[in-house]
């Protein structure tokens, strides 16, 4: 069995969130192997990105120095992370990249999939995003533990309602 070590930084952190979009596609339900928290460093999480199905910006990552970016690096089938692509409008809206995280003591993981939003669909401004969206992402930095000036960065995102 092949299985795709893969980062998520956004809605696809939240379970009741990926499992709704799941049911809606008719899918059956993304289950990871193994699920970890772990943060994408040098990079930024910006929400340049109008999502229509969110009505509002969505995440994405740029790379910038010295930032980080938390999220849950999960180990999927291949079967789930062909889902995931398809839920990130893979390679049209957003393309797979490879990066390397950091478990939350000190051990890297290398070969571990995401997706940044492809340029041509980056907007040079942060769109907001909605206060529901906004609120899957912190839901999921609070379940998994993310550190306290995270979840604090997060809560301080101005959202469009």
């Amino acid at each position: 069995m092949k299985v795709i070590k893969y980062f998520a930084y956004g809605s696809n952190m939240h379970e009741k969130d990926l499992e709704r979009w799941c049911k809606k596609k008719n899918y059956e339900p993304i289950k990871p192997l193994e699920r970890r928290v772990a943060v994408l460093k040098n990079w930024k999480l910006v929400f340049n990105y109008y999502s229509t199905s969110r009505k509002g910006g969505a995440a994405n990552i740029k790379p910038q120095k010295g930032c980080e970016v938390w999220g849950i690096l999960m180990v999927l089938k291949e079967e789930d992370y062909k889902k995931i692509k398809k839920k990130e409008g893979a390679p049209y809206y957003y393309k797979e990249i490879t990066v390397e995280v950091e478990t939350k003591d000190g051990k890297k993981i290398y070969d571990v999939k995401t997706f940044k939003v492809a340029e041509e669909h980056e907007e040079e401004d942060d769109i907001s995003p909605t206060r529901e969206y906004l609120n899957i992402l912190i839901e999921s930095a609070e379940k998994y533990r993310f550190p306290r000036w995270y979840i604090e960065m997060l809560k301080s995102i101005k959202t469009k309602d």
